[in-house]
């Protein structure tokens, strides 16, 4: 499968797999009972983990649920433009960046 983002035939990554198998390399490697204290530290740990994951899944369900580009309006889009047959508001624009700005400082 294309990497939908730029369009080379490299596979897309799949960050989910990629967390999962370094967790479960992480898990064969290290020594197991090796004192309550990191036990517990372990326990807190995969709370926080789990959490994350969870999030995790919920993003790249949006992701995936996010329709493909279509190439054909962009292009068509991008050739009104260049014709100056798309008419631009620029104080709309200026407005929709303020909006944007705001959102980045809160």
């Amino acid at each position: 499968m294309a990497n939908p983002i730029d369009g080379s035939g490299r596979p897309a990554s799949n960050p989910m797999q990629d967390a999962r198998d370094s967790r479960q390399l992480r898990e064969t490697v290290s020594e197991p009972n090796r004192g309550d204290e990191r036990n517990q530290d372990a326990a807190a740990g995969s709370t926080s983990t789990a959490g994350e994951s969870e999030r995790l899944q919920s993003l790249r369900e949006a992701v995936d649920q996010t329709p493909e580009v279509d190439r054909g309006r962009v292009d068509a889009l991008r050739e009104q433009i260049a014709n100056g047959e798309y008419p631009l508001n620029a104080d709309s624009i200026a407005d929709r960046f303020a909006e944007l700005e705001g959102l980045l400082e809160g």
